[in-house]
């Protein structure tokens, strides 16, 4: 396929190794996965300021009320960018094994996970109905705690492989996915779906876009970083505010395309600060902090919402709710991960 040719070189200096001059690449998969270690907490603490209502009615309460979506925003990124990777650097071979290693395996988990929150909802006395059970084992709802984002996440594998595995013309694919992505974008909008739920799609898209085009889009950072940033992070901000304060003059049709681009200029903001760490100052961004996070980040995510909802059972302190939720997380993440992995390795990477 050409997507294979045209990027093995491209990847030899950005990819997933080192940039020419010995410096770790910003698009590196170490750098992308210190970056989901932070969002990852990212999403907890907005999450913690949805449960304990720490910073409400200060200046920065914008920053946590929204943290939770541009993070979300990241992670679809990553995941759009971090598949178009892996499939020109390993081609037919990897779109292949796709269904069982990456679909299956994913899947998998999830199935492990909603079988945790059902048992859990079943012990406080909440009993599902069976179309809740559809809708968590299919599309459109879940129990698992903030499992929107697991059960998106796995639509996107999937449009990803079909239109990678039927659509021969290399450059008709990121075409056809950014219509399907559009399709759905609309199709929930009509539906009245909140906007956090569907509108991400465009940010796998841009994924996918961004690694088919990362030489030309590295040159243009190189040149124009300063530029960029400012004016991506000014964006950003705009429809940041735009959001919180100035909502209700926005016209319906328009709500979701402003979460939208400002998600997109959220993400190169991100990009452009990563570059700049990555040549100056990698530590900031790989670390071992952001390492241990980066490799917890899924078990972090899909916990939370078991560790809150038992937290907030009992009348405890808010700062002292943060600190245990953010101790209980962590340390229920850490066995699950090694759990979750042996049981991919056995399974699914023989």
């Amino acid at each position: 396929m050409n997507d294979k040719l045209d990027s093995k070189s491209v990847n030899k200096k950005l990819g997933n190794g080192k940039l020419d001059n010995g410096k770790m690449s910003y698009l590196s998969k170490i750098c992308f996965d210190c970056l989901k270690g932070y969002f990852a907490l990212c999403v907890l603490f907005h999450h913690l300021y949805q449960f304990t209502g720490i910073f409400v009615n200060t200046k920065i309460e914008m920053v946590f009320k929204y943290l939770g979506y541009y993070s979300v925003a990241m992670f679809i990124f990553i995941s759009g960018f971090g598949l178009y990777e892996s499939l020109s650097l390993k081609g037919d071979e990897y779109l292949k094994k796709f269904p069982f290693k990456r679909i299956l395996s994913f899947y998998f988990i999830y199935c492990i996970l909603a079988a945790i929150y059902f048992v859990y909802d079943l012990c406080l006395g909440i009993v599902h109905s069976f179309k809740e059970l559809l809708y968590t084992l299919t599309y459109g709802g879940t129990v698992i705690s903030f499992g929107w984002y697991l059960q998106l996440n796995l639509l996107m594998y999937i449009v990803f492989y079909l239109i990678f595995k039927f659509v021969k013309i290399s450059k008709l694919r990121s075409l056809f996915i950014a219509l399907l992505a559009i399709g759905f974008y609309v199709f929930n909008y009509l539906s009245g779906t909140p906007e956090y739920l569907y509108t991400p799609v465009i940010f796998f898209v841009f994924g996918i876009l961004f690694a088919r085009n990362k030489e030309f889009i590295d040159k243009a950072l190189s040149k124009f970083h300063v530029l960029i940033f400012i004016v991506s992070f000014l964006i950003f901000a705009a429809g940041l505010i735009s959001i919180r304060r100035y909502l209700y003059l926005i016209p319906n049709v328009a709500v979701p395309m402003v979460y939208t681009v400002s998600g997109l200029f959220f993400i190169i903001s991100i990009i452009t600060i990563a570059r700049f760490s990555m040549n100056h100052a990698k530590g900031i961004i790989v670390n071992p902090v952001s390492k241990f996070y980066g490799i917890i980040s899924l078990e972090i995510y899909a916990f939370q919402g078991i560790v809150l909802r038992t937290l907030a059972m009992f009348n405890i302190n808010k700062y002292i709710f943060i600190l245990l939720a953010i101790i209980c997380c962590t340390l229920i993440a850490i066995p699950f991960n090694r759990l979750f992995n042996l049981l991919q390795k056995k399974i699914f990477r023989k």
